[in-house]
């Protein structure tokens, strides 16, 4: 788990810089991708498992996790469009809180307490690391309730859950019908989605196998991303310079999601869940050591109590 946590962080490093840097479009890259790691994860499920499952137990569970994966990317797309991912990441990332409730309903787990307070700091810590994003005014209720003093820096710490609870933001985006979300509020749906989805991921590791189960979703997000990259015409008006880079990116993504479902086989589906933002902590020192980000104050302090936090809480999991 800690070798993929570590793995993925890598790789955002190394999409961050040709995504940024080197000016490739995401409709370009997840497809080449996404194709890397199908194909690395479908060979491995046949090597070494054989064919295709039958059983009724891990084709539930695969359709579901896919439906829930397809929506997660649909609204991600949606909230980065209108909100800034520094908005929407933290909010995002609480999902290993949620996932304690939702795994209990689902599969009748509930992690022990040091399990739990394990669960809780990695979402805490999470939400520390990705904090940031635009100033955004204080709000009525702060001013009421608690001193000056304190006001910039309790809206600075929480400002994502303002625009959830509050609806603060001007750009929003359809939902259902009439009912449109801003980008916090689309958010905290892809953590819930994720809470549900980290369950149905266990099921379909346990029913197949983590090979199988990622070739699945892949191939399927891939080609979801691709159909829509060839419909808007993006396919064809963007540069395919880097792709293969890209494929080689997605062909260790391949290996690197195998080795963070493995644990599924054994493990609480929270717990799991929340070993999973790790990758965030990776992420986060390698910016810094390569890209050189994180050189204000604030922020770089919030980062480090952050980090500590994710430390602490993959620490009391393994207890």
């Amino acid at each position: 788990m800690i070798l993929g946590t570590f793995l993925w962080g890598c790789i955002n490093i190394a999409k961050s810089a040709l995504m940024k840097k080197e000016g490739a479009h995401e409709d370009i890259a997840v497809p080449y991708e996404m194709l890397g790691a199908t194909l690395v994860t479908a060979a491995l499920s046949f090597c070494f498992a054989g064919g295709l499952p039958v059983t009724l137990r891990f084709w539930g569970a695969i359709g579901v996790t896919i439906l829930l994966n397809t929506c997660m990317e649909y609204w991600a797309a949606k909230a980065n469009k209108i909100e800034e991912a520094s908005i929407i990441q933290p909010i995002a990332g609480t999902m290993p809180a949620f996932a304690v409730f939702i795994a209990w309903l689902i599969q009748g787990q509930w992690p022990s307490r040091w399990a739990y307070a394990g669960i809780t700091s990695i979402a805490f810590g999470t939400y520390l690391l990705k904090l940031g994003g635009s100033k955004l005014e204080t709000p009525p209720v702060i001013k009421r309730w608690f001193p000056k003093a304190v006001h910039e820096r309790l809206t600075f710490f929480l400002a994502p859950w303002i625009r959830v609870f509050l609806g603060v933001g001007e750009k929003r985006d359809s939902f259902i019908g009439s009912w449109k979300l801003n980008g916090a509020q689309f958010a905290l749906l892809i953590a819930w989605c994720g809470a549900i989805s980290i369950n149905f991921d266990q099921i379909s590791c346990i029913a197949g196998n983590p090979a199988l189960f990622s070739a699945l979703v892949f191939g399927w997000v891939g080609a979801l991303v691709f159909a829509k990259a060839r419909a808007g015409g993006s396919w064809s008006s963007k540069t395919h310079a880097h792709a293969h880079l890209f494929f080689g990116l997605g062909l260790l993504r391949g290996g690197m999601n195998i080795l963070i479902s493995i644990p599924l086989l054994f493990g609480l589906a929270a717990s799991v869940g929340a070993l999973k933002r790790l990758q965030i902590l990776w992420t986060v020192l390698l910016a810094i050591i390569i890209l050189g980000e994180g050189k204000d104050f604030l922020r770089a302090s919030v980062r480090v109590i952050g980090s500590c936090a994710l430390i602490a809480g993959a620490i009391l999991i393994a207890f």
